[in-house]
């Protein structure tokens, strides 16, 4: 078995994670331009900052990925 066994099964969990954040991450901007409450949305913004980080890293890890995904 070679190592690109092995990558396809978490890449594609990566790739799903990625989707899901960036679902999120719009849902979240939504309902923040429709909030009053300057509190909740200084958490929405925490929020959105933390999800876009995770999805900048799960970026970086797909690029990873796709170094063994060439020889699929």
């Amino acid at each position: 078995m070679t190592i690109t066994s092995y990558v396809i099964k978490p890449l594609d969990k990566t790739l799903e994670a990625f989707q899901n954040i960036e679902d999120t991450i719009a849902d979240i901007k939504t309902q923040r331009n429709v909030m009053i409450d300057e509190i909740t949305i200084a958490d929405y913004d925490k929020i959105l900052i933390s999800l876009e980080k995770a999805s900048e890293n799960l970026v970086n890890a797909i690029v990873i990925f796709q170094r063994y995904e060439k020889s699929l």
